[in-house]
């Protein structure tokens, strides 16, 4: 049995359903402990947790066992040593989990933990792109691969074509020189599978063009970057988990490089949780959107007043939101408003609450925009049929 763990401030669920798709392709059982999602055994939940409690039992037998390794995992010491025969790192953002962390440095700190479990015959995969690259690597004695569209990457990243519909690319690696076409947009997901592929291939011996077809295959992840159009009203909406400024940026950047229509954009901060990155992400959506609305996203216990006042903080052109504190009245509302545009719902992804001043109460917005789509006698198509 194989353990393939993945950390990063974001791509860890993506990374970990690919992979998982590229393994059950390959016929092979696999075991997945995936944070707060749960357990899950041949891409189906096994038992809904949202503890570190017992995270490495496992239930079933498999071939594999994957794991996501969040700082909080990490440092509650989840892992017994040399447990871990592949890591992944596969981004970091530092004005996240500062909830959980005194300051970015402590966050970085625990994140490169992971490396200390890892085998002597393991392999780590680090995403050459991020800034605190050489941080990251430093002092690790571990066998290290990098990817990413850095000059220094092993496995270079190339020629990115992305469309509506997915993204084509090149892959280069000691003279070697792959094409990649994937059903995801966005590079953040291009560099995700790059990093599936090289464990793969380098850890797992599967064949590269298998592994590449898999990757193919691979529809997506629920809540991540879920692509739906309306065609009665000439619409397109994608709703992301982005709730990180640079995630944010990423996710509208990419809106703008395939379409033309105006971005509407539908977001706001959790409460309690990491107040730095909320004028960030106000700044972000001022300068890429068209228009933007502020909504709850788990307010929690703070105010959620409040919350809208730090975003909006340090913006120019307060012209440009608009405020609806009721998420599903806010989507609503963009949805009315706005024919003809590409509307991002961000911050939630699949949750299916919402917590204000303590009581979770149920919510989702891929329902929202369906019950408004059916409310509507309109028509919905999606793009693909995501991985729940």
């Amino acid at each position: 049995m194989i353990h393939i763990a993945v950390t990063g401030t974001k791509g860890k669920s993506t990374t970990l359903r690919m992979m998982q798709h590229i393994l059950m392709e390959q016929n092979k059982n696999v075991w997945g402990s995936y944070g707060i999602d749960g357990r899950y055994y041949n891409g189906k939940v096994y038992e809904k947790r949202e503890d570190a409690e017992d995270y490495l039992f496992i239930a079933k037998p498999c071939d594999a066992i994957l794991t996501e390794a969040t700082s909080y995992v990490i440092d509650k010491k989840t892992y017994p040593e040399n447990s871990i025969d592949a890591a992944i790192f596969t981004s970091f953002d530092g004005t996240e989990h500062l909830e959980l962390h005194k300051d970015s440095e402590t966050y970085l700190d625990v994140k490169k933990k992971i490396f200390e479990y890892v085998k002597p015959s393991g392999i780590t995969v680090v995403c050459r792109d991020i800034p605190e690259y050489d941080q990251i690597v430093k002092d690790i004695d571990a066998k290290i691969i990098s990817y990413g569209m850095h000059e220094d990457s092993d496995y270079l990243i190339s020629e990115i074509d992305t469309k509506l519909l997915g993204t084509r690319f090149v892959v280069n690696h000691e003279d070697t020189e792959r094409v990649f076409i994937t059903r995801l947009i966005g590079n953040a997901n291009i560099q995700n599978a790059v990093s599936c592929f090289i464990v793969a291939t380098e850890f797992c011996n599967l064949k590269a063009n298998e592994v590449i077809q898999s990757i193919e295959s691979f529809p997506g992840l629920k809540g991540r970057g879920n692509l739906y159009r309306i065609p009665d009203i000439d619409t397109e909406v994608v709703v992301d988990y982005a709730h990180t400024a640079g995630s944010l940026e990423h996710l509208l950047k990419t809106a703008r490089k395939v379409s033309k229509k105006k971005i509407v954009c539908i977001f706001g901060c959790g409460g309690q949780k990491s107040k730095q990155k909320r004028p960030l992400m106000g700044v972000v959506a001022e300068d890429i959107s068209d228009s933007i609305i502020l909504t709850n996203d788990n307010p929690r216990k703070e105010h959620p007043q409040k919350i809208v006042e730090d975003i909006l903080s340090e913006v120019k052109n307060k012209n440009k939101f608009k405020i609806i504190l009721d998420r599903g009245q806010a989507i609503k509302t963009a949805l009315t408003e706005n024919p003809g545009s590409f509307i991002i719902i961000a911050g939630k992804g699949d949750e299916d609450i919402i917590d204000v001043n303590g009581i979770k109460f149920p919510y989702n917005d891929h329902e929202t925009v369906l019950t408004w789509v059916i409310q509507n006698q309109y028509n919905m198509m999606k793009a693909h049929e995501y991985v729940d």
